[in-house]
């Protein structure tokens, strides 16, 4: 047999019969070969001949069917393609649908914030206007001496109950007058002629902790007016005994009115609400230099510029005055923190104590300090005097 007409590798045993039997007369193929070729079958050539012209024709039917069953299979394959590719987009909408929802969702998140700040906001500054202005009375200073009076971390609406401390509303209150006389002590002492008022921010519990919020004994309203309050007589207690009280104030990590870092805005925070309501009780601004809600900047008399910063955004106190230098672009002499509780100088920066005293955490730690705030006196040639107000 000619190689021709042997079946190659790369064909199929129908495909092979095909070939032979519509090439026959091509190959020059006797009925007898073609018979031998597609069956091994041996005949006489007329027997082949009559087999021929029964399998030609049925190689033709079954050809059709073959091509309609390609086609068909193809058909059902470009459906099946189809359907997974309908499958896909109906996935990737369904995504892309809760990927909408989620952001609606966020959207009516920061909008119900945004209404309750509103409505807080309404409440405590209507409050404060509610009750008569106080009457804000200085006297005359024949000095130079400036004191700054720093405030922080007075967390007001928790309550502690331990064995080294106890924190309340009234306690606060105690502490406040305590601190009002100590430091008019001092401003006498030093013939303070301009007392500048540092709030270095966690002046509230606030809502930011739930393990906070448990101890706490009053709601978020009434920790803001209660601060207010306490705040403004303050200032109206303290004013009599210097010249001029000048009113600063930074937002602490406690003041933020979401309890998510990630969705809060800085611009809303309850130290705004503070100053509010304190600028409507005693109709004194709050000097602001325009940096931003955690940062403030003011000038010493004697010409040396004073930072505040609460301090959970600093790592290291002792870099304060460099890093604060370097970010603000200007030359900054001292900085006055907050948030660490703990009464320390380092490197011309002053670390407050705090009005609340020692927590349960605290305790359990081993770790209590006394509750103090701190009043610095600078003087015009650039000594200063540092005095912790211990607050038991």
């Amino acid at each position: 047999m000619s190689e021709i007409l042997r079946k190659r590798t790369d064909e199929t045993q129908w495909q092979y019969v095909k070939r032979i039997t519509d090439n026959r007369k091509e190959y020059d193929m006797d009925y007898s070969e073609w018979a031998k070729a597609i069956c091994d079958y041996d005949c006489s050539s007329d027997n082949g001949r009559k087999a021929y012209y029964i399998v030609k024709p049925l190689l033709e039917q079954l050809d059709d069917e073959m091509v309609q069953l390609v086609a068909n299979a193809q058909s059902e394959s470009a459906g099946s393609e189809l359907m997974l590719d309908i499958e896909a987009k109906k996935r990737e909408l369904f995504k892309e649908r809760v990927r909408l929802q989620d952001v609606q969702r966020e959207i009516n998140t920061r909008l119900r914030w945004e209404a309750r700040w509103e409505a807080l906001a309404e409440a405590i500054v209507e409050a404060m206007k509610a009750k008569p202005t106080l009457n804000i009375v200085h006297k005359k200073v024949d000095s130079d001496v400036e004191a700054c009076l720093i405030l922080s971390d007075w967390h007001l609406g928790l309550g502690i109950d331990t064995p080294h401390n106890h924190f309340n509303q009234e306690v606060a209150t105690k502490r406040v007058e305590h601190l009002i006389a100590e430091t008019t002590k001092y401003c006498k002492m030093h013939n303070v002629k301009t007392l500048n008022i540092d709030i270095c921010g966690d002046i509230l519990s606030g809502l930011i902790h739930t393990t906070t919020r448990i101890y706490q004994q009053m709601d978020i309203v009434e920790q803001v007016g209660f601060a207010c309050e306490l705040i403004s007589l303050t200032i109206e207690a303290l004013a009599p005994s210097v010249e001029h009280i000048r009113l600063h104030s930074v937002t602490g990590n406690h003041d933020r009115i979401n309890a998510n870092y990630k969705e809060h805005l800085h611009e809303e925070n309850f130290t705004r609400l503070i100053e509010w309501g304190v600028t409507a009780r005693t109709g004194m601004e709050f000097e602001k230099s325009g940096v931003d809600q955690e940062i403030e900047v003011y000038t010493l008399g004697n010409g040396r510029v004073v930072a505040l910063e609460h301090g959970h955004n600093c790592k290291k106190p002792q870099d304060a005055v460099k890093n604060l230098s370097e970010y603000l672009n200007m030359d900054v002499d001292y900085v006055h923190l907050g948030h660490f509780h703990n009464f320390q100088t380092v490197y011309n920066t002053v670390i407050n104590g705090c009005l609340c005293g020692s927590d349960t955490f605290a305790n359990r730690q081993r770790y209590n300090n006394d509750p103090s705030q701190t009043l610095v006196v600078y003087y015009a040639d650039g000594s200063r005097v540092l005095h912790e107000i211990i607050l038991k």
